[in-house]
């Protein structure tokens, strides 16, 4: 079973006890996103409060999900290793948070981008050892639309990374911050948009 597990940059490991751990989507913390930010925030928080830290690297299962059993096992693990505090980034997380949390009780978790939910359940949940670090993506996306045209840009595109609220709200707030800047600005510009599923856009992600 140690075979599937990854960590880095553990501080304190002589006894192997770590108070704040990371467990990652799957992905490294060097994925350039929201595993290798949240590592940095961790190590940072660890260091600057003398506390021990560490991560875990999930394996997937064979069709390239992080199912809610897995997570199960590295949480028990980090608790089991001496874990007050545990981050989990990304919606892979939002049933975890929901469904073991509550059975932790006296641990915290840090659910990053997402809120606890049930198994199929789009109606969101209150867990009171889950504290949820959200974005707003409508304003995140305003912001990158009203700076592309600032900085010169006169054609834009937006194509959806995944099909969710999200990806739409950050679209929609890309528009709005485009025309916004356009308008200030008095000129043209030209912006197209794809949905994530539209029948224009091919997707390969073989290597």
């Amino acid at each position: 079973f140690c075979s599937v597990l990854a960590f880095a940059g553990c501080s304190k490991q002589g006894d192997n006890k770590h108070e704040l751990v990371l467990i990652t989507d799957g992905a490294s913390v060097t994925d350039g996103a929201y595993n290798e930010s949240a590592w940095n925030g961790v190590k940072a928080y660890g260091e600057e409060n003398n506390m021990s830290y560490r991560y875990y690297q999930p394996a997937l299962s064979d069709d390239g999900t992080l199912s809610v059993e897995t997570i199960a096992k590295y949480i028990d693990i980090s608790v089991n290793n001496g874990a007050k505090t545990i981050v989990l980034p990304g919606e892979d997380f939002a049933v975890a948070a929901y469904e073991i949390a509550p059975t932790y009780k006296d641990v915290n978790f840090i659910l990053v981008d997402a809120l606890p939910h049930a198994q199929g359940e789009t109606s969101l949940r209150t867990v009171s050892n889950v504290m949820c670090v959200r974005f707003d993506v409508l304003e995140a996306g305003f912001l990158a639309g009203y700076t592309a045209v600032l900085d010169g840009n006169r054609e834009l595109g937006y194509i959806g990374s995944i099909k969710n609220d999200d990806s739409g709200n950050y679209g929609a707030g890309f528009v709005q911050g485009a025309a916004f800047a356009a308008d200030q600005m008095g000129v043209p510009v030209l912006l197209d948009y794809a949905e994530y599923d539209s029948p224009l856009l091919t997707y390969d992600y073989s290597f």
